[in-house]
């Protein structure tokens, strides 16, 4: 079947790929320790991408709500993914397309979707690719965006991992200014977090922290995950009374094509020029 899993391995690590699943890695694991939340199965991340342990983000991370405005234009769009936002489009199209795989080995590969626009999406064509590569260290990934088309476009990327949380869980990071969608403004952050290691808050936390220090460190007393990037700005999604949170290293602030002095925003690609973000997890 197309959306069979491809199976990477290196040393004491092993990842899961589902290239006709929205480019989904399923599992990411250590000596048979899952580092990030997996995904039930293949079938769970069929029915909805948000059960993957990893998903990317294309062309934009976030949602935009109202459409899209670019170049003194308006574009309306649809719902990406109904069950997650009814009303708005939602980190692009990728995380919902198939991919192809265009290069593997044993330990790495690199998979591809070419992007045609279509009515009530997103309006300008581009090339996406996702390699990742398994060593010593972990899981480096790569998510590039190229401007294929004959105009300017709005780019921005994110990449989406699901982390285990438990009642022990710390989370440590460094940023410089906090953002909390949709209208705040960007200010300290204003508690321990992107400060000093800290517990997640009980209460749900989907806010972005600017000025990113490119490394973000998850510890629960069992296992220690790294991320690290070089992302400007990672976004903190932790639901209420869930077993899994969000560390999504992105380009731009949520759903933001144009932040102007106010923080991070996404970029406008001339013909054939491409952007990418890097991530690399691992851990101990």
């Amino acid at each position: 079947m197309a959306d069979e899993e491809t199976r990477l391995v290196y040393g004491d690590w092993e990842a899961g790929f589902a290239p006709a699943l929205g480019g989904a890695l399923l599992y990411l694991r250590r000596r048979g320790v899952d580092m990030l939340r997996p995904a039930p199965s293949l079938e769970a991340a069929r029915q909805d991408p948000r059960n993957a342990a990893c998903f990317p983000c294309v062309p934009y991370f976030g949602r935009l709500a109202r459409g899209l405005d670019f170049a003194g234009r308006h574009f309306d769009l649809a719902p990406t993914l109904p069950a997650c936002d009814p009303d708005n489009a939602l980190h692009g199209e990728g995380w919902v397309s198939p991919w192809r795989i265009v290069e593997t080995t044993p330990a790495s590969l690199t998979a591809r979707f070419d992007y045609v626009p279509q009515r009530g999406r997103f309006p300008f064509p581009y090339r996406a690719e996702q390699r990742l590569a398994l060593d010593a260290s972990g899981l480096a990934a790569t998510l590039s965006i190229e401007n294929v088309g004959p105009a300017p476009m709005p780019a921005g990327l994110g990449l989406h991992p699901y982390f285990r949380r438990t009642p022990k869980t710390r989370l440590a990071f460094s940023a410089e200014t906090f953002w909390a969608p949709p209208d705040g403004p960007l200010a300290p952050p204003p508690d321990a977090l992107g400060t000093e290691a800290a517990t997640l808050p009980a209460a749900t936390r989907d806010d972005t922290y600017a000025g990113f220090g490119g490394r973000a460190t998850v510890e629960d007393g069992t296992r220690r995950v790294v991320l690290a990037s070089d992302a400007p700005a990672l976004h903190l999604f932790a639901p209420a009374g869930e077993n899994f949170f969000c560390l999504e290293p992105v380009t731009h602030l949520p759903g933001a094509f144009a932040q102007g002095a106010n923080g991070p925003g996404a970029r406008s690609l001339s013909p054939g020029e491409r952007l990418s973000l890097d991530m690399v997890i691992g851990g101990d």
